[in-house]
């Protein structure tokens, strides 16, 4: 899924909105596999450094690597820790990119307290959410995929985390700078990978939120026939949001 179409264009405009100078230390909080991290070492150059943070050692192992295959490995520091914990000093990044990882987040003020503190004033700092309400996912079973749909919300702290994210930035010393809606789309007639996201949905909510094995396995077996007969259609919005440190 990350070198989907739809994945590297969210990418794209999360770094246009970061705007990182050759030199900058970025902190890349939430790294996964380290695809960001590794664009983000290319654009700070030789004299930037880019810090990459995420919680499972699994992920920071697979993007270690992709970094090393890169040549990258001597401008990213990858570091196992929690949002609300972050394992860094204080006033030590010119920037910080947090992508799909505060509506994981159960405190939220912790956590941006935390980012507040390993800033510089004025740091630059870019924040992408999904709103999980947005979805547009078209079948043949309104009813059972509104269900779906909620049994997925499941795994998230704050499914319409968006919503509030612009005042609890600036609750925490931020000065919001933009708030921009990125539609990530995919029908038959707009492939942008996306679809992908349907096998994740079925995993996690067979036999959760009230969704049996067999439920699960009609919602995305329908999902193949919307496609057979040309149809498919998924849209979800995420937003961006820009902001700098006071």
């Amino acid at each position: 899924m990350y070198e989907a179409p739809y994945a590297r264009e969210r990418r794209r405009r999360i770094r246009a909105a970061l705007a990182v100078r050759p030199g900058d230390a970025i902190l890349d909080l939430g790294c996964g596999p380290g695809y960001v991290a590794c664009e983000l070492a290319e654009e700070v150059g030789p004299s930037g450094s880019v810090t990459a943070v995420d919680s499972s050692p699994t992920m920071l192992a697979v993007a270690a690597a992709r970094a090393a295959e890169l040549g990258f490995q001597q401008r990213i520091q990858f570091l196992e820790g929690d949002a609300a914990r972050l394992p860094v000093d204080a006033k030590a990044f010119d920037g910080a990119v947090i992508a799909q990882v505060y509506e994981y987040v159960a405190d939220m003020a912790t956590a941006l307290k935390d980012l507040h503190r390993a800033l510089k004033p004025g740091a630059r700092v870019v924040v992408f959410d999904t709103d999980w309400d947005s979805v547009v996912w078209h079948s043949s079973d309104a009813g059972r995929m509104q269900k779906v749909l909620k049994a997925w919300e499941g795994h998230l702290a704050d499914p319409v985390l968006p919503r509030t994210l612009g005042s609890k930035l600036e609750a925490a010393d931020f000065d919001v700078t933009s708030v921009d809606g990125v539609a990530m789309l995919d029908s038959d007639r707009a492939n942008s990978g996306l679809r992908a996201l349907a096998d994740l949905v079925r995993d996690f909510v067979s036999g959760h939120g009230g969704v049996s094995a067999s439920e699960a396995k009609a919602w995305f077996d329908d999902l193949e026939q919307v496609a057979k007969r040309g149809d498919y259609f998924l849209c979800v919005t995420g937003f961006l949001f820009t902001a700098t440190r006071r």
